[in-house]
């Protein structure tokens, strides 16, 4: 498992990838073979195996603090838009799992 995580490790700052950036500023990431790619892009596709793959992220209170992963492997096209639409409810989902979780943590604290 730690070997996964290190080939999807994607710093949200410094380096020379645009690719935390992005993630940062709350916008998706999406990425696939066959098409024009930064160095870290290209990378990230071949450390993961994948023909596609999309990078969502994860924000609190307006901040991003993480992303889901997910991806297509052999040959084939983009992430087809039903599954997006899928993930991106799991996405909203999480983000809100979390606020209620920070909230309740929050008043216990209090």
């Amino acid at each position: 498992v730690d070997a996964l995580v290190d080939s999807l490790a994607v710093p949200f700052a410094g380096g020379a990838s645009a690719l935390g950036a992005t993630l940062l500023r709350g916008e998706e990431l999406h990425l696939a073979q066959g098409t024009r790619l930064e160095l870290a892009e290209a990378q990230l596709l071949r450390g993961g195996g994948a023909a596609s793959l999309a990078l969502l992220p994860v924000g609190l209170e307006g901040t991003t603090i993480g992303a889901i992963y997910l991806d297509r492997r052999g040959v084939g096209g983009a992430l087809d838009a039903t599954t997006l639409v899928y993930v991106r409810r799991v996405v909203a989902g999480a983000a809100r799992a979390l606020a209620r979780r920070r909230g309740h943590a929050a008043n216990g604290a209090a």
